[in-house]
């Protein structure tokens, strides 16, 4: 990391016992002036790794995923902030690009860059389908940029010009169906609380729209093209669906109630 008083560039990581992943993750951001790692009482010792790689580590309470990434944000110093999750890694040419961009950047150009995260799902590149498109809005200005409100798959929102970096980051996620299964379930009960006071679900609902979700991922998108992967992840895309509605189902009736919880 550079040796500026001032930092130009801060990288933000939120864990949560990842000790198995932190260190190549925090590795791959040494090209950034200060990592600030947001840890959730991990126990795992993945706070230890962090300070030892030479991470700023801000222990707080797990209390959702926007709320926490609000931490971090807050906790930067930097001009220009970049969102990296602990099972990402920025490629070197995607630090060389970013490097290069802030060098460039005269004060009145893009406030914010998507990156092209290049997605492996139970180890296999996601070649074909959604998870082959995946753009996301990770670097920005800090004074531009905000978290925005969703309690999963929630972002980063900028005032002002975007653009988009050519370089990748490589994104290493669901590494078995129990993993998988575990998001999913966990996800759903996020999603679902923040959907609530939507439109009122059917009971058809779990079952037809999930399979149009299949069918678009496996056969319009061309995820057969991905093999067993490509066939796992359209099938639970489609249970996300499924369950997603189940659960909005029984909260709307009052059967249920969902916590958010990592």
């Amino acid at each position: 990391m550079a040796d500026n008083l001032s930092p130009r560039i801060s990288a933000v990581v939120l864990t949560q016992n990842v000790a198995g992943l932190i260190e190549r993750c925090l590795h791959a951001l040494s090209f950034c002036d200060e990592i600030v790692v947001v840890d959730a009482e991990s126990t795992d010792g993945t706070d230890v790794i962090a300070r030892d790689l030479g991470a700023r580590v801000v222990t707080n309470p797990w209390p959702g995923f926007a709320a926490q990434r609000r931490v971090g944000l807050e906790a930067t110093a930097g001009e220009w902030v970049f969102m990296c999750d602990s099972d990402e890694v920025a490629t070197p040419e995607l630090a060389a690009e970013i490097q290069s961009v802030i060098v460039k950047d005269p004060g009145g150009g893009p406030v914010g860059f998507y990156v092209k995260r290049r997605n492996r799902y139970m180890g296999r590149l996601m070649r074909h389908g959604p998870w082959a498109n995946d753009l996301q809005l990770r670097l920005f200005r800090r004074s531009a940029g905000s978290v925005t409100e969703q309690s999963v798959h929630e972002g980063v929102t900028v005032e002002g010009e975007t653009a988009v970096l050519e370089s990748p980051l490589d994104h290493y996620t669901h590494h078995t169906i129990a993993d998988s299964v575990e998001r999913i379930n966990r996800y759903t009960s996020l999603e679902a609380g923040d959907r609530v006071g939507r439109r009122r679900i059917r009971i058809v609902d779990p079952v037809f729209p999930p399979v149009g979700v299949f069918l678009n991922y496996y056969l319009r998108q061309g995820c057969w093209r991905d093999g067993v992967a490509g066939f796992v992840l359209s099938v639970t895309t489609a249970i996300y669906k499924s369950l997603l509605y189940i659960k909005i189902y029984l909260l709307q009736r009052g059967i249920e109630e969902t916590t958010e919880r990592r």
